[in-house]
């Protein structure tokens, strides 16, 4: 996650790891669905889970997100006015079919369970 050069991790992910399952996300930005500003980002993400948990992007789960932005948050604490904290990703998942249909499909959840879990510490 302190890589200087997130987008590096994504195109080389996408080349080596699982180039349908990234052709998959952005088959979502290709639908118009959503922009470069955000799917890039999203992209560098997914790459990030691939990176640590392996597999290919049809085996991110929620958790994994979750994992994701906690760790985030916990790397680079306080208010960020880039994408580090952007839990985005998830929603560009779940466009892309990767989710079961029951997995919620924004990301407010992520402000709940994260609130919660600061109250605790």
């Amino acid at each position: 996650m302190t890589t200087p050069s997130p987008q590096r991790i994504a195109n080389e992910s996408e080349r080596a790891r699982d180039p349908a399952g990234f052709a998959r996300l952005r088959g979502v930005h290709d639908a118009g669905t959503f922009g470069n500003a955000t799917v890039v980002p999203a992209l560098e993400k997914v790459a990030l889970i691939l990176a640590v948990k392996g597999g290919t992007v049809e085996d991110i789960t929620v958790g994994d997100c979750l994992e994701l932005v906690r760790t985030s948050r916990e790397l680079f604490p306080g208010p960020s006015r880039t994408t580090r904290h952007s839990p985005f990703f998830y929603q560009v998942l779940h466009a892309a079919g990767i989710f079961p249909a029951a997995a919620p499909p924004t990301v407010r959840m992520f402000s709940s369970v994260f609130a919660g879990s600061r109250r605790r510490c």
